[in-house]
């Protein structure tokens, strides 16, 4: 098993929330048509909506979560007797609709570029089924559903299909990086100053 689905992962009161971070920013920022061979294809930009006719999609990058959120996220991915943990990038989350409107929704086999070794696609809301591929599974998603993926190891896509007017997909993908809990970052420096060994334990 590649990934993981978890079902109804967010609360009525939590998707009011993250809709309302959504709306604020669609609401108040540019919307840019944007081309990958132009402007880049890992360019990351969190002051304008970009709108990539080749994908047929929108997305918006950089939208800031709240505390409650992040918790939620972090304590779903992490193991607490783990010396390491994954953490929310920047804690935003971006926002992407799959619609017809901005062009042929398309999404080709890729592995990430980017620095997040974990993600969470999240349905915010759709009109149609559309599966995710991560390598050979598929995982097809409803509404409030989250899926956690290892974009670097496993490649991952949505199968080819016919698109009608008014069909939309709405995601959030949720970027995390691997990181070392501060206590045990702490305890590795203290044994490379030899203030302390493996055991804790202080050196004389």
């Amino acid at each position: 098993m590649n990934s993981v689905i978890i079902d109804n992962f967010f609360s009525k009161e939590e998707i009011e929330q993250l809709s309302a971070a959504i709306n604020q920013e669609l609401s108040t920022r540019e919307h840019v048509e944007w081309v990958d061979e132009i402007h880049g294809k890992y360019t990351y930009v969190d002051t304008i909506v970009k709108i990539q006719e080749q994908l047929g999609r929108s997305t918006c990058s950089g939208i800031q979560l709240p505390k409650n959120i992040i918790e939620k996220i972090h304590d779903a991915v992490n193991d607490k007797n783990s010396t390491n943990e994954y953490v929310l990038m920047n804690y935003t989350v971006t926002y992407a609709e799959y619609n017809p409107k901005f062009g042929t929704p398309d999404l080709s086999p890729h592995y990430d570029g980017g620095k997040a070794s974990l993600i969470l696609d999240y349905q915010l809301e759709s009109n149609i089924d559309w599966a995710i591929g991560v390598d050979d599974e598929l995982h097809t998603l409803k509404d409030n559903d989250a899926l956690f993926l290892k974009p670097l190891d496993y490649s991952h896509y949505r199968p080819k299909r016919i698109w009608k007017d008014g069909e939309y997909v709405k995601m959030l993908y949720f970027d995390l990086r691997l990181d070392t809990k501060f206590d045990h970052k702490l305890k590795i420096n203290n044994i490379y100053n030899g203030v302390q060994n493996r055991n804790g334990e202080e050196h004389a």
